[in-house]
């Protein structure tokens, strides 16, 4: 996977949820944009998780990245 495609998919508008496959057979989902974060040159993705926890990506290990439907707006 590319850093160009990850920030890609992080920057669609309105944002859509994604999933990062892992060769493990892991699979991370992706909720938010605000919740990904680049390091270590741009090689390595960390993703926050809603309980704080985050897990720290090699972008070269992500076999496949499938994106989700929009996530409904919030009506006020």
């Amino acid at each position: 996977m590319t850093l160009e495609k990850i920030r890609s998919v992080c920057g669609h508008q309105p944002f859509r949820p994604f999933v990062l496959h892992l060769p493990d057979g892991r699979n991370v989902l992706v909720e938010h944009p605000d919740f990904v974060s680049f390091e270590e040159g741009d090689r390595v993705v960390v993703i926050t998780h809603p309980d704080d926890t985050e897990s720290l990506i090699d972008l070269f290990l992500v076999s496949d990245l499938t994106v989700k439907a929009p996530v409904p707006e919030r009506q006020p």
